[in-house]
This record gives C-alpha cells, structure tokens and sequence, in this order.
C-alpha cells in the first residue's frame, strides 16, 4: 500500500517536472530564435539606413565638388597666370560605400528588403555602379589637379628662369661698351624698361608684369626700330623664348579650365544619377 501511493506520487510529479522543463526548453530556443530574427533583421535595416545616409551625403558633396570644380574653371579663365588651388571637399563617403562596407552584408539587407527578382539584382548591381563612378572620379580629380598644379609650376619656373637670364643680359648692357657705342638708343631703352619694371617691387610670380613691361614692348621695340647686332640678336632670341612661353602658360591654364569644367559637370551628372538611382524610401 505504501509502495503503490510512492509510485502514485511520484510518476505524476514526474511527468509534470519533465513537461515543464521540456516547454521551458521550447520556449527558451523559441525566444532566442525570435531575439535572433529581430536582431538580425534590425541589423539589415541598420545597414540600408547607413548605406541611405552615406549616398545621401555623398550626393550632396559630389553637387558642391561640382560646383568648386565649375567656380575654379571661371577663376581660371578670369585670371589664367594666378596660383589658383581648387577647393577640394574633405567628405569621402563614396570611399566609404565603395571599399569600406561590407557590401555582401548590404547585397543581403537589400535584396532582403526589395526583394529577390531581376529587377533588384539589377538596380542593386546599377546602384554600386554610380557609387564606383563617383568615387573614381573624385580620385581622379584630385589626382589630376596635382599633375596640373606641377606642370604650371614647372612652365612658370621655366619662364623665371628665361627672365632671369634677360635680366643679366640688360644689366650687363650697362658695362659693354661695345654695344653702348653700336647701339646706344637700344641700350638705354632696354636699361630704362628693366628699371621701370623693377621700381614696381611687383610680389609673387610677376610674370605678367614682367611680360606686359619688358618682354613684349622690348620685343617689338628690336623688331621695329634696331639693325642687327650680335648682342640685339641673342637678346631678341630670348625675347622670343620668352613670348612662347608666357602663351604656352596662358594656353595651358585655359585648357585646364575646361578640364575642371568638364570634371564639374561630370560630378553633377554622377551625383544626379546616383541620386535617381537610389530607390527610396526603404519600406521596413
């Protein structure tokens, strides 16, 4: 009698402990399962919200690049002998969306959120597409504005140098006595178009005011009014030297005006591209 109420006490207590801890089980497993569904489903959300926010601003920095690309071609133009320096956006989120994110992940949240077709494997594959283009044009502009900040340097220096060289060659008109007496009008007219350049303590480069004062004046000075002289010649054949490159300088600054130009408005058409290749809004 006593065994038979133990059995009658225990079995029921049993099954009873084993069916809640069974339910517990199935509901922990249930529970962690559904954390893990939110969690990655949030995680998915957060990395189509950071990719929107990054081509949000990446659109709107590529538009201002345009811009200063637009305003530093005119500047160009306006003023082709200045040292001008493009204003370069320090924003690179195109860098961050094209290299930096996992784009896998992002290739999941998308097609998670719009859906598995050919129509979103297809703008998903045109919308990195923009992303790469805009990023390899900015790498390029800057790439190419410091080719172009080098090569004018190099075309002035080689001018300064050219000037420089005419410079030593009136002073020492000065001294020759030879070309005083062959040539006297020359001579002091050379002597006197130096001075006058000199006395404007010009700062900076002064290339065009060395040219606007010495050189060309000078040049059709010796063309017009001076008979040949060996000292005449080789100053007049610098002079000429000096002519080409002062053109070669502006002709150059004016070609990369339109290289700017045409960067702006390639920036503009990107970042419009990307834009309206952007679906919006995400619908989670």
């Amino acid at each position: 009698m006593t065994s038979t109420s133990f059995c009658d006490a225990f079995y029921p207590s049993f099954f009873a402990d084993f069916l809640i801890a069974l339910i517990g089980a199935v509901l922990g497993i249930g529970g962690a399962y559904l954390i893990y569904r939110i969690s990655i489903r949030q995680i998915r959300i957060d990395r189509l919200r950071y990719l929107v926010s990054l081509i949000e601003s990446s659109v709107s920095s590529a538009m201002r690049q345009a811009e200063f690309c637009n305003e530093h071609s005119k500047a160009i133009l306006h003023k082709p002998f200045a040292t001008l320096e493009l204003r370069l956006q320090a924003n690179r989120d195109t860098k961050r969306s094209s290299d930096k994110m996992d784009q896998e992940g992002v290739y999941n949240a998308y097609l998670w959120n719009y859906g598995r077709s050919e129509k979103s494997y297809r703008e998903f594959k045109n919308l990195y597409g923009f992303i790469d283009y805009l990023d390899y044009l900015i790498d390029d502009i800057i790439k190419t504005n410091e080719r172009i900040i080098e090569f004018m340097w190099q075309r002035k220096k080689e001018y300064q140098i050219s000037f420089k060289k005419l410079k030593e060659l009136i002073q020492a008109l000065s001294v020759d006595d030879n070309t005083k007496s062959d040539r006297p009008e020359f001579v002091e007219y050379a002597i006197m178009s130096l001075k006058q350049f000199l006395d404007k303590e010009a700062v900076g480069e002064n290339i065009v005011e060395s040219y606007q004062t010495v050189v060309e004046p000078m040049r059709n000075y010796i063309a017009e009014k001076v008979k040949q002289h060996p000292k005449v010649t080789e100053i007049y054949l610098l002079l000429d030297e000096l002519v080409g490159q002062y053109f070669g300088i502006e002709l150059q600054a004016r070609h990369n005006a339109e290289d700017y130009k045409l960067y702006g408005d390639a920036l503009a058409e990107s970042a419009e591209r990307l834009n309206n290749g952007t679906i919006f809004p995400l619908f989670f």
